[in-house]
């Protein structure tokens, strides 16, 4: 039944109750489709970077503790040549009633312990040496 209204005009014929027609359908479901592969894609990429970002900060670290321990081993082995140095000077002769020589004796007695007190008796250094 058609009524028509002098305004608008003739009323069309009932539609099937909201069902959208079948190529819009399936353009819903190919921009759905595309919108997650696209959140896929952007969540593998993210991983791949957050694992290579990480993987470049843990070598760069253990780079720079490798440096460190070098460089402790290099003031190490110095320190221990220094104190070798000093041990090996022994105090001049003279009367062991002296002061002066008695401090001496004790001075060398100190300087030769310390050495292997902070255990340079265990580290690989080069002999003699300079400086």
């Amino acid at each position: 039944m058609v009524t028509e209204n002098p305004t608008r005009g003739p009323k069309g014929d009932k539609g099937d109750d909201g069902v959208l027609a079948r190529p819009v359908r399936k353009a819903i479901v190919w921009l759905f489709v595309v919108g997650a592969l696209i959140a896929a894609t952007n969540i593998l990429f993210t991983v791949a970077f957050v694992h290579a970002t990480q993987n470049a900060a843990k070598r760069q670290a253990q780079a720079q503790e490798a440096e460190a321990r070098r460089q402790g081993l290099i003031i190490e082995q110095k320190l221990c040549t220094t104190m070798d140095r000093l041990a090996a000077r022994k105090p001049p002769a003279g009367k062991p009633s002296d002061k002066s020589r008695t401090y001496l004796a004790w001075q060398h007695d100190t300087l030769a312990q310390l050495g292997p007190d902070i255990g340079c008796d265990k580290i690989p250094r080069k002999s003699g040496g300079t400086g």
